[in-house]
């Protein structure tokens, strides 16, 4: 058992990593009825900021106008001091 836990521990059993062929993320989808299987490699997000902007422009904006509401409450409360 304890030779069995060694191994999984340190992967002595799987020494290679996978071929960099295998590097992907396997989708498959259903369209008219039919599977479609499809691979998209493990970085298809690309830039991952410039992403994020592309897609959550609303939370963007709703966050940046927070934070200003925010700021303006703090600068009128040491006003009132």
């Amino acid at each position: 058992f304890v030779a069995a836990l060694s191994s999984i521990v340190t992967g002595t059993d799987f020494p290679e990593t996978d071929p960099p062929e295998d590097a992907h993320f396997i989708t498959i989808r259903q369209e008219d009825g039919e599977v479609i299987r499809g691979d998209v490699p493990f970085s298809y997000w690309g830039d991952l900021e410039a992403e994020y902007e592309k897609r959550n422009q609303d939370y963007i904006k709703r966050g940046e106008k927070e934070w200003e509401n925010g700021q303006l409450q703090r600068s009128r409360a040491a006003r009132n001091r």
